[in-house]
Parts: structure tokens; sequence; C-alpha cells
């Protein structure tokens, strides 16, 4: 890495180039990190969105089968 500038050197005068090495590969690493966490976080709520439409799609069937049954129940009581 270069040296710092003058005015780089003048505005942080604790902090060597060495540091500034560092603390950029810790940004671009976290940065990485992130990046990981947020895809695994779309693939989550991708299952989950799946989840949700096979459950949405359960309990419609459970509606249907009971208005059925429902009418079933009533014709039967009709005959009776």
């Amino acid at each position: 890495m270069a040296a710092l500038s003058p005015r780089a050197a003048a505005l942080y005068p604790k902090y060597d180039k060495d540091w500034f090495a560092n603390r950029v590969a810790e940004l671009e690493g976290l940065v990485s990190r992130t990046g990981t966490r947020l895809g695994e976080a779309d693939g989550i709520i991708l299952d989950l969105e799946a989840q949700v439409k096979r459950q949405t799609e359960t309990i419609k069937e459970c509606h249907e089968r009971i208005a059925e049954l429902a009418t079933r129940i009533q014709e039967f009581k009709n005959v009776s």
C-alpha cells in the first residue's frame, strides 16, 4: 500500500498505512459475510413463502371438504 498522503497523515496522525489496510480488509470481510447472510435469508424467505403457499392450498381444500360434508349432513337430515 502506498504511503499516506500528507493530508491523510495530518488528519489521522495515530493511524499508519497498515492500520488502514487492515481496516479495509476487515470491512471487505464484513461486506462479504453480510452478502452471504442476505443470500441465506433470501433462501429462507423463499422456503417460507413456499410453505405458506402449500398451507394455503391445504386450508382451501379443508374448507371445500367441510362445505361438502355440511351439504351431505343437511341432505341426510332432510331424508331422515
